[in-house]
C-alpha cells in the first residue's frame, strides 16, 4: 500500500476521535446541567384511549417526568408494590387520553361510584334494565352481581275470537318459558359488586338490574306486564352461549309466547280447510262455519 494512503488514513482516523472526543464532552456537559432537575416516573397513555375503554396493561406505559410538574392524582412507579400489576387494570375509562397523556386516578370509574359504574360497564349495545324481584323470584337471594341467569315468564295467555276454540288442546289456564338466557346480573338494588360478606349469608333484594340488547329490554318489559318473572340461577362458566330474543320484528304477546304461537298455527292450519254454508230462516241469513276435524 502506498504510504500516503496510509498517513492519510490515520490522519482521518485521529480527526474522527478528536471529534468523537468534542461531541461526547459536549452532552455530557448538557447531561451535567440537567441534573438539578428532579424526575419520576408515571404512568402516561401508550396510545390513544376512548370513554368508556376497559383498561390494559397494552395502554400504558412508565414515562419519566420532571416533579415539578407533576399533579395530584398521578400514578407514581414508586408508589406501587407491584408496578407490573395496577388496580386500574380492568377499569374502565370515564373519558377520552390521548397519547403521552399522564393517566389520573379521576379519569378511572371506580366500581364502588355505583350508577357510573354500571353505565361505563355495559358491552357495546347492551342495555340496563331492572325488574322486581323477592327471595322465591330471585333463587332464594343467592343471586350476586356478575351471576348469569335464566329469565322465566310464567302467565296466562288470553284469546279471543275463533283462537278461543284451539286454545284448550294447549294450554288451559298458565304458561311458563324462558325468555331470556344466560343474561349478566349487573346489580341488586343499589349494589353492583359482590363484598366478602355476601358469601356468609343470602340477602335477598328487591330489584335486579340485567344487562341485555335493546330487543330484549323490550321483550323484558313487555313479559312484565303479561305476568310474573323469576329469575333461574346459571352454574358458574356454565357455556351455551348467549341466547336472544326469538322476537324478529314486533315485539308482541303473540311472538314472545310459545304458546300462543303454537295456537296460531294450528288456526291458520284449520282456516285451510274451513267452508261456510249460509243457512235462510224466513227473511232471515246466517253463515256458519264448517271446520274440517283435526287429524
Amino acid at each position: 500500500m502506498n504510504k500516503n494512503v496510509v498517513f492519510i488514513l490515520l490522519g482521518a482516523f485521529f480527526i474522527a476521535m478528536i471529534v468523537a472526543m468534542i461531541i461526547r464532552s459536549a452532552f455530557s456537559s448538557s447531561s451535567n446541567g440537567d441534573t438539578n432537575v428532579e424526575v419520576s416516573k408515571i404512568l402516561v397513555a401508550n396510545k390513544s384511549i376512548s370513554i368508556g375503554r376497559t383498561l390494559t396493561k397494552d395502554d400504558v406505559r412508565w414515562q419519566t417526568w420532571p416533579k415539578d410538574a407533576l399533579f395530584k392524582g398521578v400514578i407514581k412507579e414508586s408508589d406501587q408494590k407491584d408496578p407490573d400489576k395496577l388496580a386500574i387494570y380492568g377499569q374502565k375509562i370515564r373519558r377520552s387520553i390521548e397519547k403521552g397523556e399522564p393517566i389520573s386516578l379521576r379519569a378511572i370509574i371506580k366500581e364502588s361510584e355505583g350508577h357510573s359504574f354500571i353505565a361505563s360497564s355495559l358491552g357495546a349495545g347492551m342495555r340496563a334494565v331492572s325488574i322486581p324481584v323477592s327471595a322465591a323470584s330471585s333463587a332464594g337471594g343467592f343471586i350476586r352481581p356478575g351471576d348469569r341467569v335464566d329469565v322465566i315468564l310464567t302467565y296466562s295467555p288470553r284469546f279471543s275470537g275463533e283462537a278461543k276454540n284451539y286454545s284448550q288442546r294447549t294450554v288451559q289456564r298458565y304458561a311458563s318459558q324462558t325468555v331470556l338466557s344466560n343474561v349478566k346480573v349487573l346489580a341488586i338494588d343499589q349494589k353492583s359488586t359482590k363484598s366478602k360478606s355476601d358469601d356468609e349469608k343470602a340477602k335477598p333484594g328487591k330489584t335486579i338490574t340485567l344487562e341485555v340488547s335493546k330487543k330484549d329490554a323490550e321483550v323484558i318489559y313487555l313479559s312484565l306486564e303479561m305476568g310474573e318473572m323469576s329469575l333461574a340461577l346459571r352454574g358458574l362458566g356454565e357455556k351455551d352461549g348467549v341466547k336472544l330474543s326469538k322476537t324478529k320484528n314486533l315485539t308482541t304477546d303473540a311472538n314472545v309466547s310459545d304458546v300462543i304461537k303454537s295456537v296460531t298455527r294450528k288456526q291458520r292450519k284449520a282456516s285451510v280447510n274451513t267452508n261456510s254454508i249460509r243457512v235462510y230462516n224466513g227473511r232471515n241469513a246466517q253463515d256458519v262455519i264448517v271446520r274440517a276435524a283435526e287429524q
